[in-house]
């Protein structure tokens, strides 16, 4: 039997099953939820198929310790979710948990995961906010549900995990799948040309990169320069776009990740007037920091080039 525990602005449904608790259904239009550790005395074990399905006002979520279980698609279509607040304890998914929650951008500990407390003081922070991105891309970009791991994310062996998966992914033919999706047609798959399918491909993994080289702790030096080469290679003024497209359309809310093609060489003197013109008047603060970097670093380039004229 259904029952309803009362949110702020919303409700959770729940049915007992034996001594355990599963959240089966909400309602509402909470942004921030916390699920209970117990209720009725009993403790919250699992998120059920499809609880909150579509939830577009939910933004973040934050699980108690009882929860061992995330059901088929619990969060899926959940498009303005960007966080998850959990602890260290193993935690089973289904099939899709987190389907098209393309913002979902990190993990938040609420307590410090083994590997974390077994690095030295200066490490720790860059290991947190590391492990607190990827473990969340596990289940997005790099579609490894298998390393959804909070008890042992970020330890050397599942960072190599992560690794050989994310190098798997980069070296598949961009071709790969395409003559399946032909003979689906298009009806189903929408603009089939072998173009776009190759750009999606593109996008993809720039998607992987990003998601990597944002969070890089134990990144080897070798993967780390192979990524950055594929980023400045789908960067204007290039045909290819597709590492500019989906930093604009996606990223534009993030500077860190603004801040990181300037660092890594990805936005030239040769670029960055075609980058601020793109961005319009759409995303003023991304445009100003480009702008301002612009300003710092090529201005004496500028200035003499004036005298060659």
């Amino acid at each position: 039997m259904e029952r309803e525990l009362r949110t702020a602005n919303g409700s959770l449904y729940y049915e007992s099953e034996k001594t355990e608790i599963v959240i089966t259904g909400y309602h509402g239009i909470d942004a921030h939820l916390v699920i209970p550790e117990q209720i009725d005395g009993h403790p919250v074990t699992a998120i059920g198929k499809k609880a909150f399905l579509g939830q577009k006002n939910l933004m973040s979520i934050a699980f108690p310790p009882t929860l061992t279980y995330l059901e088929d698609w619990a969060f899926a279509h959940c498009y303005r979710l960007r966080e998850v607040a959990l602890y260290p304890v193993e935690c089973g998914l289904g099939r899709g948990v987190f389907t098209e929650c393309g913002r979902l951008e990190k993990a938040r500990f609420l307590t410090l995961p083994a590997a974390v407390k077994q690095c030295s003081h200066e490490e720790a922070d860059r290991l947190l906010n590391s492990i607190s991105g990827l473990l969340m891309s596990t289940v997005t970009v790099l579609d490894a549900p298998y390393l959804f791991d909070p008890v042992d994310v970020g330890s050397r062996e599942w960072l190599m995990k992560y690794d050989s998966r994310m190098e798997t992914l980069l070296n598949r033919d961009d071709m790969e799948g395409y003559a399946k999706t032909i003979s689906c047609g298009e009806e189903d798959y929408g603009n089939t040309s072998q173009e776009q399918y190759i750009s999606e491909k593109h996008k993809s993994k720039v998607r992987l990169i990003l998601a990597r080289l944002l969070h890089d702790y134990g990144m080897a030096d070798k993967m780390r320069s192979g990524c950055v080469e594929y980023l400045k290679g789908f960067m204007p003024p290039g045909v290819h776009t597709e590492s500019w497209q989906v930093v604009r359309e996606e990223y534009a809310e993030n500077q860190e990740c603004f801040r990181l093609l300037c660092d890594l060489g990805c936005v030239t003197e040769e670029n960055i007037d075609i980058l601020i013109k793109d961005l319009g008047q759409e995303h003023p603060e991304r445009k100003g920091f480009l702008m301002k970097y612009k300003q710092e670093r090529f201005a004496a380039t500028d200035f003499f080039a004036d005298f060659s004229l």
